[in-house]
């Protein structure tokens, strides 16, 4: 009598190698959905700096006694769809005074909404209105990760 020469996988190992390729395969996907929003945001900053960026220039042409009109000024954000996000503009009314220059603080901030209605910065419903429910850290200004802090003067 010859033996058979049994070759082949067990229905175990056919089991067992096809739940590590559905995990390896559901890590991946999990990498891609997150390069994904990673990708948004990148884009999202990028465009919420240039913006604020942009609106500092046209501070810097104003008439140094004019800056106090533009506290707590707001403004639409090139590149987002409407309504999707929000600047603000606050300067301070102190003047600071150095031996050579007044100098007035600018802040300028930009906020907007990612996919899945996530809000970006603390401007809840981008508005450009400040509110002590929007100021999470409590420092009397409306943050974001897309903001500029700088003196101009006169």
């Amino acid at each position: 009598m010859k033996k058979l020469n049994k070759c082949g996988f067990t229905m175990i190992e056919v089991m067992v190698t096809t739940f590590v390729l559905v995990v390896a395969i559901c890590g991946l996907l999990g990498l891609f959905f997150s390069s994904i929003v990673l990708n948004e945001t990148s884009r999202n900053i990028s465009l919420a700096t240039q913006a604020a960026q942009a609106k500092l220039e046209e501070l810097k042409n104003v008439i140094f006694s004019d800056l106090p009109s533009y506290n707590n000024a707001s403004f639409d954000v090139a590149g987002f769809g409407t309504g999707l996000a929000k600047g603000r503009i606050e300067v301070s009314d102190t003047v600071y005074n150095t031996s050579d220059y007044n100098l007035k603080k600018v802040h300028i901030s930009v906020s907007w909404r990612q996919n899945a209605n996530r809000i970006v910065g603390e401007d809840s419903d981008l508005d450009g209105v400040y509110s002590a429910g929007k100021d999470i850290n409590n420092n009397g200004e409306i943050n974001s990760p897309a903001e500029i802090y700088t003196f101009i003067s006169n």
